[in-house]
């Protein structure tokens, strides 16, 4: 039986050579791939940081998504410069009239109101302009700033004002029928306020109410609290007949816009003529202010 063990157990010296071989085959496919791992992974790394640190330096946005950021930075920089962006409309220009959001149309009239002798003394006052309606009125009010006006700024001046004051007596003032003497008397109006007062009474036709005389541009309304006092109205001013009167007639009345004449003389085209105020009220083109305004100057 030993025999017989020793004999099936024996390998020939090319069964020994091929077992061998086959070893070597298979150690140096187990060692392959760990090998091959240790190698990559360290040159995989690396790209892969130098991917990631091109795309830290340089990201790769689309072009018009860096335009579109761009563009809202500009944006949002002339905004906020916008929001700032306050203006006397005493003294506002068609270019910062524009800038605010007015219409090169409504800034004409709001233009023909001033060049009248009319002022804005409050920002509620804009609306007094035919074509700034709420919306519009709503949009630019953040834009608008009347300075106050300040009286005796300094010792000086308050000084001088008291001498003039007592060199200028209280008198009483019709203000229809003041001459430019007259106004020159008053504390607070000197020749240039005096001229404006004059040249806007000679427009309306003259005044019904003491009141008025605050439309006057560049009238304070701190001048007017002092003056008024001293000013009464004799309610004697010229009328305006609505139905005989041209197109020219109407718009050269301070109250009346040139849009609202056009109506006027189209209505009354259409219908022969007009028979009272409420023939226009009923129209409703009309606001009831501007019916509080002009109802004593009109005829029919």
């Amino acid at each position: 039986m030993a025999r017989l063990n020793t004999e099936t157990l024996y390998l020939s010296k090319k069964e020994r050579i091929g077992i061998i071989g086959l070893l070597v085959v298979l150690i140096i496919c187990t060692l392959i791939p760990i090998l091959y791992k240790q190698t990559l992974l360290p040159i995989t790394s690396q790209v892969n940081k130098k991917t990631i640190d091109d795309e830290i330096d340089n990201p790769k946005f689309p072009e018009h998504t860096a335009i579109h950021i761009s563009n809202k930075i500009i944006k949002r920089s002339q905004t906020h410069s916008l929001d700032t962006f306050q203006i006397d409309p005493n003294t506002m220009s068609r270019k910062e009239a524009r800038k605010i959001g007015i219409p090169d149309k409504v800034f004409n009239i709001l233009e023909k109101f001033r060049n009248k002798g009319a002022t804005f003394r409050t920002e509620q006052d804009l609306k007094k302009v035919y074509g700034i309606n709420e919306s519009l009125y709503n949009k630019i009010k953040v834009h608008i700033k009347i300075p106050e006006k300040t009286i005796f700024p300094n010792p000086k001046v308050k000084e001088e004002s008291n001498y003039n004051a007592i060199q200028k007596p209280q008198i009483l003032l019709d203000i229809n029928s003041a001459s430019l003497e007259d106004w020159d008397k008053l504390h607070g109006i000197g020749i240039k306020l005096g001229e404006r007062i004059l040249k806007f009474k000679e427009s309306l036709g003259g005044f019904y109410d003491t009141s008025q005389i605050r439309e006057v541009f560049g009238l304070p309304d701190s001048t007017y609290q002092n003056i008024r006092k001293n000013l009464t109205c004799n309610k004697i001013f010229k009328k305006l007949n609505i139905n005989s009167s041209d197109l020219d007639e109407l718009q050269e009345h301070p109250y009346i816009t040139d849009r609202q004449a056009k109506f006027i003389i189209e209505y009354r085209r259409q219908n022969n003529r007009i028979h009272d105020l409420q023939s226009l009220k009923e129209t409703n083109y009309f606001s009831e202010s501007w019916f509080e305004k002009i109802s004593p100057y009109l005829e029919f």
